[in-house]
C-alpha cells in the first residue's frame, strides 16, 4: 500500500513507548535514570463546537475514500458468492428506478454513485420490496445457498480477523523498533517510532477494515437466512 502522510495521535503510543522502555531496562540496554519523566504538559482548553471538525479535510478525505474503495473491492471479490446471492434476491423482490425517453421510448436504468442500481423507495425512504414474488421453492433454494455460504465464509472471516491481528502486531513491532533505534527524549523517540511504523500502521487499519466488513457481511447473511425461514408466502 502506498505511503500516506497522516498524523493521527494514537493514545496507545505512549503505552507502547513505556513498554519498550521497560523491556530495554529489564535487559540492561538503558539505565533507569537516563530518561527523565517530563512534567504533564496537558493544558486545559475550551472546545468551541461552532468550529468543531465534522468531516475529513482535503487530502485526508481522498485517502479515506481510497482505503474504503480498496476494502470494498477486496471484500466483494473475496465474498463474491454472497453478493451474487444478494443480487439474485434483490432483482426478484425489488424494483429499479428508471427513466423513459418520451421521444424514443428507450428505458434508462438509474444508478447510484457506486454503480449499483437505484432501487425504488417509498415516501419514507425505505426500499420497496415484494417478498410475495418469491415462491416456496425459490425460498428453499436461497436458504440452502446461504447455508452453504456460511459454512465456508465464516472460516474466511475468521482468517481475515487473524490477518488483522497479525497486521496489528506487525505495526506495533515496527513502532518498537523505531523507538529503540532513536535517541533523545521520550517524545522524540515516540515520534520516530510512529514514523518508522507509518506504513505498517495503515496496512493494519486496512486489514481491520476488511475484517470488520467481512464479519458484518456474515452476520447480515445469517439474519437474511432467518428472515427467509420466518417469512410466510
Amino acid at each position: 500500500m502506498a505511503e500516506m502522510d497522516w498524523n493521527f495521535d494514537d493514545p496507545q503510543d505512549e503505552r507502547r513507548a513505556e513498554r519498550a522502555l521497560k523491556e530495554d531496562r529489564r535487559k540492561g540496554f538503558v539505565e533507569t535514570s537516563e530518561f527523565e519523566v517530563e512534567p504533564d504538559r496537558k493544558r486545559e482548553s475550551t472546545l468551541s463546537f461552532s468550529r468543531m471538525q465534522t468531516d475529513w479535510r482535503g487530502e485526508d478525505r481522498d485517502s479515506i475514500s481510497m482505503i474504503r474503495s480498496q476494502a470494498n473491492h477486496y471484500v466483494r471479490q473475496r465474498y463474491r458468492e454472497a453478493f451474487q446471492l444478494l443480487w439474485d434476491i434483490y432483482v426478484k423482490i425489488r424494483e429499479v428506478e428508471h427513466e423513459i425517453d418520451p421521444q424514443t421510448g428507450e428505458v434508462t436504468i438509474l444508478k447510484e454513485p457506486t454503480g449499483e442500481p437505484k432501487w425504488k423507495r417509498d415516501q419514507f425512504g425505505n426500499i420497496v420490496e415484494h417478498w410475495d414474488r418469491m415462491t416456496l421453492r425459490e425460498r428453499e433454494e436461497y436458504i440452502l445457498r446461504i447455508s452453504l455460504f456460511l459454512v465456508e465464509c465464516q472460516q474466511r472471516a475468521a482468517a481475515d480477523w487473524g490477518e488483522a491481528m497479525m497486521a496489528k502486531a506487525y505495526w506495533e513491532e515496527n513502532f518498537v523498533l523505531g523507538f529503540r533505534g532513536a535517541k533523545g527524549t521520550n517524545d522524540h523517540r515516540t515520534n520516530e517510532g510512529k514514523y518508522s511504523a507509518r506504513e505498517a500502521r495503515y496496512f493494519a487499519l486496512f486489514r481491520a477494515w476488511v475484517s470488520r466488513k467481512a464479519d458484518a457481511l456474515v452476520k447480515s447473511m445469517e439474519r437474511l437466512d432467518q428472515r427467509l425461514k420466518d417469512t410466510n408466502f
